[in-house]
């Protein structure tokens, strides 16, 4: 079994490795007169289920279960919050754009000028061209 349980707890040895302060913080950079310092929310999820053993057989000829088992995962992910910004007047924290909030912004202003177009320009050029179609079937002079 200790074989076994190495194996699978090796992955998760190497994963434990980069779960430091400096997956969170990136390297420093000098732009112009500032220290630019990236800043990151870093998560790292892990499982592992290991399982053996044997049961008895419910006929008396069969020969008895058997077991074995074994299996992990692990996900990280790591979300951009922003960079800290350090100058000989102090540091700051500048945040970077929420891309989720903004994608909904985008598709909610489409929505919404996509409905006043329909309401104020498409639907008036219907009716006149509908009316004017109406008003010239109407014509007995054309017969």
């Amino acid at each position: 079994m200790g074989n076994m349980l190495d194996k699978l707890l090796a992955p998760f040895e190497k994963a434990g490795e980069t779960a430091h302060v400096r997956a969170a913080f990136g390297e420093p950079e000098m732009v112009g007169n500032k220290v630019l310092i990236p800043v990151a929310k870093v998560r790292h999820w892990f499982g592992l289920g290991y399982g053996e053993g044997t049961s008895p057989a419910e006929e008396e000829d069969a020969p008895p279960d058997e077991g074995k088992g074994g299996g992990g995962g692990s996900w990280a992910s790591a979300k951009p919050l922003g960079v800290l910004e350090i100058t000989a007047g102090g540091t700051t924290f500048v945040p970077t754009p929420n891309a989720t909030l903004l994608g909904f912004m985008s598709l909610l202003t489409g929505l919404v000028t996509g409905t006043l177009f329909l309401l104020f320009v498409a639907r008036p050029l219907v009716r006149r061209f509908t009316a004017a179609r109406e008003s010239d079937e109407s014509c007995e002079c054309c017969e």
